[in-house]
């Protein structure tokens, strides 16, 4: 799969979402509701029919989601961007029309042709307004991180590269040089900091959030404990 579908998963604007730690519990099963519902977040819906299509996209990927306790991960992931994106709109952070068509047009573009593109939307079971809603969605996490950063004053100093390049070359042979590494080894110390601050905003959202998660006939409801372990993405960044 191109770089592309996985900026459409989400996989690259908000990392943290992906490799945050899932909290939930087995305490109360009330009755499973009816239709295709597998998770209502302050009343807003998840229907099993997106589950699906995210767990396809991610066998396309070569991560195959097979067991209950996968599935159940990846729909809590699903879950923690709904919650994002309800703060989000609380926030005012709206994409205009012309801007989710120009995102658009670069997901396109890196694509060989528009025919492969076409093709991928096929073989990944997609519909170009699929796309598009993914991209504004993308588009409105981009700014809601961007808005985080400037928050907490996310910045990164020369010394705290300096030292992040000194800890991983030490005893090293053949080592890159500073110089060319520098820009990455920035972007990580920046990815890092900024889960952090995601990591407390989730565990925020999460502990005054009305969550259902259904699977089969049981709900298994959101714990609300702050104890998450955050995976920063050190190749692909914001």
């Amino acid at each position: 799969m191109s770089k592309a579908w996985g900026w459409i998963l989400g996989i690259i604007i908000v990392v943290v979402l992906i490799g945050v730690a899932l909290w939930y519990n087995g305490d109360s099963a009330p009755a499973q509701p009816e239709g295709d519902t597998v998770a209502v977040v302050n009343g807003e819906v998840i229907t099993q029919a997106r589950l699906d299509q995210r767990l396809a996209l991610l066998a396309g990927q070569g991560q195959a989601v097979e067991t209950d306790a996968q599935k159940l991960d990846i729909l809590n992931q699903m879950v923690d961007q709904q919650l994002v994106l309800q703060d989000a709109a609380e926030r005012g952070i709206v994409v205009t029309a012309e801007q989710a068509d120009a995102q658009f047009e670069v997901v396109v573009g890196s694509f060989e042709s528009p025919e492969a593109f076409q093709a991928a939307l096929v073989q990944n079971s997609l519909s170009e307004a699929d796309v598009r809603a993914d991209v504004k969605t993308q588009l409105v996490l981009q700014q809601y991180a961007a808005e985080l950063q400037a928050e907490n004053n996310l910045t990164v100093t020369e010394e705290e590269v300096n030292a992040l390049y000194v800890q991983l070359t030490e005893g090293q042979e053949n080592v890159p040089s500073f110089e060319e590494v520098q820009a990455q080894l920035s972007s990580q110390i920046g990815q890092q900091k900024l889960n952090t601050v995601l990591e407390s905003v989730l565990a925020s959202l999460r502990a005054t959030a009305e969550i259902e998660i259904f699977l089969g006939s049981e709900e298994v409801a959101a714990d609300t404990s702050t104890d998450a372990d955050v995976a920063a993405d050190t190749e692909e960044g914001l």
